[in-house]
């Protein structure tokens, strides 16, 4: 968010709980100023706006809501549009397949959570080739994985160590192809 961005944040918060400002001295201001607009300055103005709103709708408290208050407004959005993990579960039984390559490919168009919760490409090969037991095991296994890779990245978020794009990447887009992985596929290729 921009200074002026979080300068209207503010304004709305000093209008709807008037009593948390009413004794702010002018250094205080720029001085919480300051401390929201570093806090949010990786946030899309709509995003905390959003989280903002949606705390004086629903919270009946007086006084204003902190950094942390408005962060875990927004993770706890953001949350709600992560896939569950059935969800997730079915799109990696929709990419399973028996063929190596196939897999391969078929991996690298995951979203990244779910890549990191597989462990690997192999994965989708052998979920394909499992009768029932083995299909169960893979599904519990995989599950565990993708919620604490879901709680983890949670935590990151709220801790501002990613941001909100970056968490939301993580749960639409694949992760970019590795120099390594890309320079031993060219290295099968060159051998025939």
């Amino acid at each position: 968010m921009t200074l002026e961005e979080t300068e209207r944040i503010l304004q709305v918060l000093r209008i709807n709980y008037p009593m948390s400002y009413k004794s702010m001295t002018q250094e205080d201001t720029q001085a919480y100023l300051k401390l929201w607009q570093v806090s949010f300055k990786d946030y899309n103005y709509l995003t905390v706006a959003n989280a903002v709103n949606q705390i004086i709708q629903s919270d009946t408290r007086e006084f204003a809501p902190n950094v942390a208050q408005v962060k875990t407004r927004i993770s706890k959005t953001a949350i709600g549009k992560t896939k569950e993990a059935g969800e997730a579960w079915e799109i990696v039984l929709r990419n399973a397949k028996c063929d190596p390559h196939t897999s391969k490919v078929n991996y690298d168009k995951l979203p990244r959570n779910i890549q990191k919760a597989l462990g690997g490409s192999y994965l989708l090969r052998d979920i394909a080739w499992s009768n029932k037991k083995d299909l169960q095991y893979y599904r519990d296994r995989f599950l565990q994985a993708y919620k604490e890779i879901c709680e983890e990245e949670v935590q990151l978020l709220n801790s501002g160590q990613i941001s909100l794009e970056m968490y939301k990447q993580h749960d639409q887009l694949p992760a970019p192809p590795k120099n390594e992985e890309g320079m031993k596929m060219l290295g099968d290729l060159m051998k025939g």
